[in-house]
């Protein structure tokens, strides 16, 4: 025993000693590697700092934005306004001017005083609002001196499209009651700012899309707070641009820029019932021609001037100059007096004529969603032509002052009895619309076999498609102007960097499992379908999904259904190829022929490539509001390509002459009654005009046999793993270990890796599922 209790001392020691050094040698590996990491971050933040990116300055305020000095601030209404009551100064490449804004934080004195001869609003840009232009330089000054019987309003907001000066005038209205709303636009951004949720890289606005035809909502909200705002509050970001650049490509990721198609001619259309529905007139400005603005402006008798040879600044933004800015008030006044607009002021307001105009036009409203067999489109375009009267009775009904005349009290009591009847029949036609959502697939349409639906088709794809090109237009312009084409450039590199070191890796692993001998052969092609799988779901949509996310813009409906279609097309790609193995007999997991099993992984993988397609083609109808027609002819085309690929997937497995059949597998019979019995359905629907149902079922059943095959998949390997257990040391255990790679020790790492997977994947299909991208 003393013996024995003397051996242990010193062995004791040197296992201790061991662990000590072990323990050091951590600790000096620790050291080296946080002495890396430092030594890289300090570069990193010299060269940012040597680089001076403008947009991880901090200026002396966040909120500026664009060229108004410390004269805008976040808006969540607007996206930004100018401050009230501010006092500062503007300066640019051309020169510096005073700035002074009232309570309503416009550039304009305070508008106290009424007009005798009517108010004219003036919405706009910088171009309105002054930019490089003092006070009594602008034209909307010019004017006032010219015309002093009138109120001139200032109204121009720095870096605004048309679609925020819509909410802008609507948000003003019964504070200044415009008898004039005069639009000037700015043909070199303002289609850019109509058609962007996101501005100069630095605010976030709310946006206008049309989600049928007619229909349009207003998105955005609630808007993210303005990029630079992240820089106050937090010492480490106002301290280290690294610091700033993480936090900016962090929001950048989280709130992408988003494009629409443009809605600019809409956006003026709903400007023009706007004013017309409260009593006043729309008159439109040109900074330069524009055809198809002007033909809709023609269309519409809206009186308008171009005014695109007014002198301009060459530098910071080409603003007028002073001489430009008197020419362009010269043409506003010719146009008013041309337009016969200035006699017509010289006449009071008449609210009696204005409340029964829009007791008129409610009641043929009315008479319109009253007529037997209304359809969804009707509804929307009465909805639209109601909204504006609507508030514009409730804006006369709410000019209830004290000392009114008794025809001017009897016009309110009657536009305050008008305002109820347009809210009730506002509240019927969104019942109505309800009713007639047309998103139920058992609705019937035309048939697959009438020649009007697809000569509708047809008709409607032109309008369609210019729609998509003009929205890709301003969706590369806004990649191009933040810098998206280097970022892509950059990740795809490092991508293929990737791809390239991750496959010298497997090719590496797979002289491992090859060179560990015979052994279990099921696990073997188990293991190596799950790797082919993995390889095949995730290659692309990966690619597609950074790459799309690092350019910081995207196309409004289209991007979303670009990242859905990649990701089920590869999904149905891998199970075919994986469970099937067409070119790798050897690890193929169900009982197939070579021929068989090529030709059912082809149409598999056909079949997830057009569901893919089906999604994205879906996906750009959305994005333009196609007309019903080409939705319907798309879930057509899809369902027959669908009932192709699974004709010619029957008659593959019909049997033999010999009543041998070709395919072998157990309930073959059951699943040939199944699938004619769905194909036969799917026919049915579309000669019926059920193609919403038939395209339900065409992708369900897509669906079922991609998870089917997962689920397959999953068995084989769960069955390996879990079910037929191994001797801890024993000849299999080397086996396993040797397929996965690794050492005998290590094989619990394999297969926690494989365990891991499994349970991220059924998390994120059950994610997906529930909460649906």
């Amino acid at each position: 025993m003393l013996r024995q209790a003397s051996q242990l001392g010193p062995i004791s020691r040197q296992t201790l000693i061991v662990r000590v050094a072990s323990i050091v040698a951590l600790l000096r590996s620790v050291l080296v590697f946080g002495f890396i990491v430092a030594a890289v971050l300090c570069v990193g933040e010299v060269l940012l700092r040597i680089l001076d990116f403008s947009a991880l300055r901090i200026s002396g305020n966040s909120s500026v934005v664009l060229n108004g000095g410390d004269a805008v601030q976040p808006d969540a209404q607007l996206g930004w306004s100018q401050i009230p009551n501010v006092v500062t100064q503007s300066t640019t490449g051309n020169r510096s001017v005073s700035v002074r804004h009232n309570s309503l934080g416009l550039r304009e004195k305070e508008l106290n005083e009424d007009a005798p001869a009517g108010t004219f609003v003036f919405l706009g840009d910088s171009m309105v609002w002054g930019l490089d232009a003092e006070v009594g330089e602008r034209f909307t000054d010019l004017l006032q001196h010219e015309l002093p019987q009138h109120r001139m309003v200032n109204a121009g907001v720095l870096g605004f499209g048309t679609d925020q000066e819509l909410l802008l005038v609507q948000k003003l209205w019964n504070r200044l009651m415009p008898r004039v709303v005069v639009l000037t636009f700015s043909n070199d951004n303002d289609r850019d700012d109509n058609t962007s949720s996101f501005r100069y890289q630095t605010n976030y606005k709310p946006y206008f899309v049309q989600v049928a035809e007619g229909e349009w909502q207003i998105r955005g909200y609630p808007l993210p707070p303005p990029t630079r705002a992240y820089a106050r509050g937090n010492p480490w970001v106002e301290n280290f641009a690294l610091a700033r650049a993480a936090v900016l490509a962090w929001t950048a990721l989280r709130y992408n820029e988003l494009i629409v198609p443009d809605p600019t001619e809409d956006l003026v259309e709903m400007l023009r019932r706007t004013t017309q529905a409260r009593g006043a007139v729309l008159v439109v400005g040109l900074q330069r021609r524009d055809a198809k603005l002007e033909a809709y402006l023609q269309s519409r008798k809206v009186p308008y001037v171009t005014l695109e040879d007014a002198p301009r600044y060459q530098l910071a933004g080409g603003h007028w100059t002073p001489d430009g800015n008197r020419l362009v008030a010269n043409r506003y006044r010719g146009l008013f007096e041309k337009a016969g607009i200035l006699s017509a002021l010289a006449q009071p307001p008449d609210l009696s004529a204005l409340a029964e105009r829009n007791g008129r036009a409610v009641a043929e409203v009315a008479a319109r969603v009253d007529r037997a067999g209304v359809s969804r489109a009707e509804l929307t375009a009465a909805s639209n032509e109601l909204e504006p009267i609507r508030a514009a009775l409730h804006a006369v009904a709410a000019n209830n002052e004290s000392g009114q005349s008794p025809q001017s009290a009897a016009a309110v009591q009657r536009a305050s009895l008008l305002a109820v009847e347009a809210d009730r029949l506002a509240g019927r036609i969104a019942e109505l619309r309800g009713e007639l959502s047309g998103t139920s697939p058992w609705m019937p349409s035309a048939s697959v076999l009438s020649p009007a639906l697809w000569l509708g088709a047809a008709a409607a794809l032109p309008t369609a498609l210019e729609r998509l090109v003009g929205q890709g237009r301003f969706w590369i312009a806004a990649v191009h102007d933040g810098g998206g084409p280097w970022r892509g450039t950059a990740v795809l590199l490092v991508l293929t960097v990737l791809y390239f070191v991750i496959g010298i890796a497997w090719l590496w692993w797979r002289q491992r499992i090859i060179a560990a001998g015979k052994g279990d052969a099921y696990f073997a092609k188990t293991l190596s379908s799950i790797r082919g799988f993995l390889r095949i779901a995730l290659t692309l949509p990966i690619a597609v999904i950074i790459v799309g996310e690092a350019l910081e813009v995207h196309m409004f409906e289209i991007s979303r259904s670009v990242y859905i279609g990649t990701v089920v097309a590869a999904f149905g790609q891998a199970v075919a190829f994986a469970v099937l193995a067409p070119e790798a007999r050897w690890r193929r997991l169900i009982g197939a022929d070579d021929r068989t099993a090529r030709v059912l992984a082809l149409d598999l993988s056909a079949a997830a490539i057009s569901l893919g397609w089906f999604f994205i083609l879906l996906g750009m109808c959305r994005a333009v509001a196609a007309p019903a027609v080409l939705p319907t002819a798309i879930d057509m085309l899809f369902v027959i390509v669908v009932a192709g690929i699974g004709l010619h997937a029957l008659l593959l497995t019909r049997p033999a002459a010999g009543g041998q059949r070709v395919w072998r597998w157990h309930h073959a019979s059951a699943v040939r009654v199944a699938g004619w019995a769905c194909l036969a359905l799917m026919v049915l629907a579309l000669v019926a005009g059920y193609g919403g149902l038939a395209a339900r079922l065409a992708a369900f059943l897509v669906s079922l046999v991609a998870a089917i095959g997962a689920i397959y998949l999953l068995y084989a390997v769960g069955k390996v793993l879990y079910v037929d257990r191994y001797a801890p040391n024993g000849p299999r255990e080397a086996v396993l270990a040797g397929n996965f790679g690794l050492g005998e020790g290590w094989l619990w790492l394999g297969e926690g890796l494989t365990t891991g997977a499994i349970v991220v994947g059924i998390a994120l299909t059950a994610f997906v599922l529930i909460v649906r991208p």
